[in-house]
């Protein structure tokens, strides 16, 4: 019930439903007026008649008044000095990361010239011991350009923002892994011929090269597992099929096979009457031949090398036949 709805009720309780009691109205303001000075009295904390219990609630809410208003200055006070210190020190975080930039931006130019002073100076070093007969250093250096390892040439470029000396830093590589192979497959090839390679019908007891040029196989062989192709290996997959796709041969294999593809192809191509694909028993049984007396040799000789070479989950021996495999695929 709402204030006026009281006071009406009260009203129709006073005066009744007797038109002529509306006399009594003079009378009824005069007892509401005193009712209503009684309670204001009594709500005058100076009034020796207010009640204990309303004075202390009272005083006690203006002292909590007045806390929370000092308190309130206060805050907006300290807001005030806070939001200074926060411009402030907006101003030195904006001047902190401009300095920043600029410092980034001069490292990353210093490692762009140490770069392009180390590929100049490997290059140079590299022209000088090509010439040599310090196969190690020379490898080293190829390494130190592009290897596996996590500080080489091209592995720094990673984290530099430089196209144009990545891709200087890559035509470097490839022309120096272009050169090296060459070498040191040629020198691989000359001790396989002086050895009668391949070994053809023939058992490992009656196969059996010196320990001087098995020595000399090994050694080129792990400088060839070292010379790789520049860049990532997992994109130089070979697509035989459209579902056979094979990681690509190892370079001391590829040499080993090169004298197995050509006779495959002098037998199993062109017009020879051992070219028939409805005879495909014909090429598996050759190749599974030289398979079998080569394979064990493949793998005694050069898994040690490639082992030297970092290659630790490789199988050269399986590679070898798979490579072999593969001439009839192609």
């Amino acid at each position: 019930m709402t204030v006026e709805e009281r006071v009406l009720a009260r009203l129709n309780r006073e005066l009744g439903s007797n038109f002529d009691a509306l006399a009594k109205s003079d009378d009824l303001v005069k007892k509401f007026q005193t009712d209503l000075d009684q309670l204001a009295a009594r709500l005058t904390l100076s009034d020796e008649n207010c009640a204990p219990e309303l004075k202390n609630a009272v005083q006690s809410c203006s002292w909590r008044y007045t806390e929370l208003e000092e308190a309130a200055d206060n805050l907006e006070a300290f807001q005030e000095k806070l939001q200074e210190k926060i411009d402030k020190h907006r101003d030195v975080m904006d001047r902190i990361e401009g300095h920043l930039a600029k410092i980034g931006k001069l490292v990353n130019q210093k490692e762009y010239f140490m770069i392009m002073q180390d590929i100049q100076n490997i290059g140079q070093e590299l022209t000088v011991s090509v010439h040599g007969k310090d196969d190690n250093k020379t490898i080293s250096l190829y390494v130190a350009l592009s290897g596996s390892l996590s500080n080489c040439i091209l592995d720094r470029l990673n984290g530099v923002d430089a196209p144009h000396l990545k891709i200087y830093a890559r035509n470097v590589a490839f022309y120096w892994h272009d050169i090296l192979k060459e070498k040191y497959a040629k020198e691989f090839e000359t001790i396989l011929r002086n050895i009668k390679w391949p070994n053809l019908n023939q058992s490992l007891e009656v196969f059996n090269p010196s320990k001087e040029n098995l020595h000399k196989l090994a050694i080129l062989a792990e400088y060839l597992f070292l010379v790789k192709v520049p860049g990532d290996q997992s994109l130089l997959s070979v697509k035989l099929t459209p579902s056979i796709i094979c990681p690509p041969i190892t370079a001391p294999n590829e040499l080993l096979l090169k004298p197995f593809r050509l006779r495959f192809q002098f037998h199993f191509s062109g017009s020879k009457q051992t070219n028939r694909l409805d005879k495909p028993e014909w090429y598996f049984t050759q190749i599974l031949s030289w398979a079998k007396e080569n394979h064990v040799f493949v793998g005694q000789n050069f898994q040690a090398a490639a082992l030297k070479a970092g290659i630790t989950s490789h199988n050269i021996r399986l590679e070898f036949v798979r490579g072999l495999v593969q001439l009839a695929i192609e």
